[in-house]
């Protein structure tokens, strides 16, 4: 997850407040996957994950920005081996 955030910050065209916005979404991501590995990380987590977020009352938009994280890092680390 770091290493996605450092790629994004790298980005020259990177906007301050996305950047800000991705690590806000890291916090939720990190908290709840605890350094899981990527090949410990199933469908089902990521459903448990936005469902959490849902019953805890945020937005449908929030909760999919979030899991589009968790997406992202995943894609991330599968392209880094």
């Amino acid at each position: 997850a770091e290493r996605w955030l450092a790629t994004m910050q790298a980005d020259p065209g990177a906007r301050p407040n996305s950047i800000h916005s991705y690590r806000s979404r890291l916090r939720h991501v990190e908290a709840y996957f605890d350094r899981a590995s990527v090949e410990a990380v199933t469908g089902a987590h990521i459903r448990a994950f936005a469902q959490g977020h849902l019953e805890a009352g945020r937005s449908p938009a929030t909760v999919g920005a979030l899991v589009a994280c968790v997406h992202a890092v995943l894609r991330h680390a599968v392209h880094e081996g």
